[in-house]
């Protein structure tokens, strides 16, 4: 898939992207989760809530990996990403929430 991508044949180019393609594919579970949370906000009505989580998620990544790059080196890059997804299903489940008991308030029947 890397030399797919890249046209290289060059072992660091493909062990490298290689090490970065295994470890965020373990985590990939986050963004779904993270996309059907942000749908469904907006779907209720919450715009407001999935553009501010977007925006923390790019400071995030930028923050973490600026953070993290000169201590653990190319890991720190790595794993930006899949540290920011995992802390952005917490204030996303959150909202999530806040607006299940909106929901209720104006359906009767209905719980979160």
């Amino acid at each position: 898939m890397v030399r797919l991508v890249t046209a290289s044949s060059e072992p660091a180019v493909l062990e490298t992207a290689s090490l970065y393609l295994r470890i965020n594919a373990s985590f990939y579970f986050l963004p779904a989760t993270i996309c059907i949370l942000r749908n469904s906000m907006q779907g209720f009505g919450d715009t407001r809530t999935p553009l501010v989580s977007s925006l923390i998620e790019l400071a995030g990544k930028v923050l973490i990996a600026f953070l993290l790059a000169p201590v653990v080196g190319y890991m720190g890059i790595i794993v930006a990403e899949p540290i920011v997804w995992a802390l952005m299903v917490v204030p996303l489940l959150t909202g999530m929430r806040q607006a299940g008991k909106k929901l209720a308030g104006c359906c009767p029947g209905w719980s979160p």
